[in-house]
């Protein structure tokens, strides 16, 4: 795996996220660090499972990450939600081309997941590409994302993280639903303490606004699928967008689930 991927979330639990994440926007100091605008980007990310499971049993991600400047394919693997380092994941992401895929199916196999060959890896569409090698749709997800970045001043050249704030739209074949988070993930020489700094300005800036989460957009949306088919969730949510009851009861049944299911991802 080529980095170590740092971060925490914060999910918006109010009643008005989309404001929640404008009064975010105007904030240029907090907690002693600069924030400086960074970018905005639109993500269409579609993650992938075995038939068997395998991925989810060896705590692997596999995503295809769609930007405006084209495909990535990514592989994450998670220290699982009892270890020390929980938020802190392996990471490996390629622009999509014949090597790249050669290099994660490599991974996979030296992770005792052996796929099938491919015959054709169509540069226009490698969702195809994957799902003619054995692999099934386990998610679908369109990310609108804001970025701030975060140094120790104004004027310090070195960023040690980036600030996102994120509305998420989960493509589910029931429905659409929405949310808004944060996301907080070190750069550079940016350190745990940096990451909880961070943490508890925003916590300390927004109060009940917003809930530590830790559980990833993944795990976050299977769970919302799996109450939607359960019927639960349909008088809590409001023009496809979660309500502040919604985000509640999603968290109530995250801390239910099993930990040998539910890992960050």
């Amino acid at each position: 795996m080529s980095k170590v991927e740092k971060e925490i979330v914060l999910m918006i639990d109010s009643t008005d996220p989309k404001a929640t994440t404008q009064r975010v926007s105007t904030l240029d100091l907090l907690n002693g660090y600069s924030l400086r605008p960074a970018g905005n980007f639109q993500l269409h990310d579609v993650y992938f499972e075995t038939a068997s499971g395998s991925l989810a049993r060896k705590r692997i991600n596999l995503r295809l990450r769609k930007r405006e400047d084209g495909w990535l394919i990514t592989m994450k693997r998670s220290p699982g939600l009892l270890q020390w380092k929980r938020n802190e994941r392996a990471e490996l992401e390629l622009a999509w081309s014949h090597e790249s895929l050669d290099r994660i199916l490599a991974e996979l196999s030296a992770n005792g997941i052996t796929l099938s060959a491919y015959q054709h890896l169509d540069t226009t569409n490698p969702v195809e590409t994957l799902k003619s090698i054995g692999l099934w749709i386990l998610q679908d997800r369109e990310t609108e994302r804001h970025t701030k970045n975060v140094s120790s001043t104004p004027e310090a050249g070195a960023d040690l993280a980036e600030l996102a704030s994120d509305c998420v739209t989960y493509h589910f074949q029931q429905r659409n639903v929405s949310l808004y988070e944060l996301e907080v993930e070190a750069k550079g020489n940016g350190s745990n303490k940096v990451l909880s700094d961070l943490k508890i300005g925003l916590l300390n800036a927004f109060g009940s606004e917003l809930i530590p989460w830790k559980w990833g957009k993944l795990v976050t949306g299977k769970m919302i699928e799996r109450l939607l088919k359960a019927g639960t969730l349909e008088d809590l949510i409001e023009n496809d967008l979660l309500t502040k009851r919604g985000i509640e009861e999603i968290q109530k049944a995250l801390r239910n689930g099993s930990p040998t299911v539910i890992f960050r991802q």
